[in-house]
């Protein structure tokens, strides 16, 4: 690419009306420690220092479900943060924040730890709609005992942060921000000038549309994959009904790999 004008206009395009709340957009921002900082300090009413952080963080589970994290954070009190960005009502329901408490805080545990040594885990769950519902501008829920109403301390913290909340404060300015989609709107220096350098400098704008070239050759994969798995699912269904074969036969039949026939058994009906 010789210039700016020399790119994909389609990519510019999407690149101009990208916000923080935008995931492949979210992912590169926030890999600058400055403005994951920011978020915390923010959020948080008590200084965390990172010493670690990891960007779209991968949890498994012994069953084989995994979890993706926006953005995983260790700090210097042992304290482990998850915060995730969250476009879609559906995807920041309860149970999912319940879902990632459990899984990072097994994740995070060694074998052998003390009961009393387990961490602190916090899971953020910022949301362009006020999904809790209730007007505030940020919730912070606890585990309480019902017939007292005391606080039951089991190490795990969940805030939602109200995206709709534009009040002239420090979180309401937050919020005005990672929907902005022009970086001279933004209030907070950190996050304005990362926007600014991928959505105006020439090298910013080059990285974004690699990004964009990569999930574009990653959904073609993903639509092969898909593809073969339709016709094996369609194979299997016609040896099970002509040839009377079992599942496992007919996976067997097909030469489908043996790790694999649990993914075929929960879609063949």
């Amino acid at each position: 690419m010789n210039s700016v004008l020399d790119m994909n206009t389609d990519y510019l395009h999407r690149i101009s009306k990208l916000s923080l709340f935008d995931d492949d957009f979210m992912n590169i921002v926030f890999q600058n420690d400055k403005c994951v900082q920011l978020l915390l300090d923010i959020i948080l009413d008590h200084d965390i220092r990172i010493i670690d952080k990891d960007i779209q963080h991968r949890l498994d589970n012994i069953k084989g479900r995994t979890a993706i994290i926006d953005m995983y954070i260790a700090d210097d009190k042992g304290r482990y943060i998850d915060i995730e960005i969250q476009r879609e009502d559906s995807q920041a329901i309860g149970k999912r924040a319940g879902y990632h408490a459990s899984a990072l805080k097994t994740n995070v545990t060694e074998k052998g730890t003390e009961w009393k040594e387990i961490p602190e885990i916090y899971i953020i769950f910022i949301t362009e709609n006020d999904v809790i519902g209730e007007g505030l501008p940020i919730y912070h829920i606890e585990r309480r005992i019902e017939e007292n109403g005391k606080k039951f301390e089991d190490g795990t913290h969940i805030i939602y942060v109200n995206g709709r909340n534009e009040e002239e404060t420090r979180l309401g300015r937050l919020m005005r921000d990672l929907k902005s989609k022009d970086p001279r709107e933004m209030y907070y220096k950190e996050l304005r000038e990362e926007v600014r350098y991928y959505k105006e400098e020439k090298e910013g704008i080059e990285k974004m549309c690699k990004i964009f070239d990569e999930v574009r050759e990653m959904g073609k994969e993903q639509g092969k994959k898909e593809g073969i798995e339709i016709n094996r699912i369609v194979s299997i269904q016609s040896l099970m009904k002509n040839l009377n074969l079992s599942i496992e036969e007919a996976m067997k039949a097909l030469n489908i790999p043996n790790d694999e026939y649990e993914q075929y058994r929960q879609r063949v009906h």
